[in-house]
């Protein structure tokens, strides 16, 4: 990031608009590279889910034979006519901007680079105000959580009554030392639940830092 000078300032004309559209001829060669065959990708990881074809449909709801089917066709379907869906007109359209369009000369700057793009759409200022609204929150919610966490212990000495449970007083405390988050852990969370929805996990996310197996 640093390298890249993602976060220098700026010139005052930056939002003007580019003389010329964004070319993207040039782009990274990296895209067109080889990827593997998907099914064999699919073919690596095993989920021990049931797949569809191998479920039996039991619904008596709708039977898809002949006779069915072509009722569906006769009455089931609202056709649209394609060839005219362009020829639509709305009333008072013609006050709508017609000028010249293009992204920006800062877009642009970061078009290439999709660290920088995240950046300049979701800047820092964002990452820090949410870092401090949630510790806003874990503060006004400490009364709350502490009250939660005496009704457990009490509970729990009802049923085992060699426990013993804080006080109050103690608990809060306790709460009231828990390091606030930063905003580059919230991002850390973030980059993780992107990285398991293109790989996904069946065990939770508290288990990225397990230090030893279950």
């Amino acid at each position: 990031m640093r390298g890249k000078k993602l976060f220098n300032p700026v010139g005052a004309d930056d939002v003007n608009l580019s003389v010329q559209a964004f070319q993207a001829d040039d782009e990274d060669e990296s895209i067109s590279d080889a990827v593997e065959d998907p099914q064999t990708v699919v073919d690596s990881y095993d989920i021990g889910v049931q797949s569809d074809s191998d479920i039996e449909d039991e619904s008596n709801q709708f039977q898809q034979d002949d006779d069915a089917m072509g009722e569906i066709g006769a009455s089931g379907w609202n056709v649209y006519d394609e060839l005219h869906s362009g020829d639509l007109q709305l009333d008072g359209s013609s006050d709508l901007y017609d000028g010249d369009y293009r992204p920006t000369r800062s877009a642009e700057a970061y078009a290439r680079s999709p660290l920088g793009l995240l950046f300049y759409f979701l800047p820092k200022q964002l990452w820090f105000r949410i870092a401090d609204e949630t510790e806003t929150y874990h503060m006004e919610c400490i009364s709350t959580d502490a009250e939660k966490q005496r009704a457990k212990q009490l509970d729990a000495q009802v049923k085992h009554l060699n426990k013993t449970g804080l006080p109050l007083e103690v608990l809060e405390a306790k709460l009231k030392k828990t390091k606030p988050i930063q905003a580059h852990e919230i991002l850390h969370v973030v980059g993780l639940l992107i990285a398991r929805s293109l790989c996904s996990h069946m065990d939770g996310l508290e288990k990225h830092w397990q230090t030893d197996e279950d």
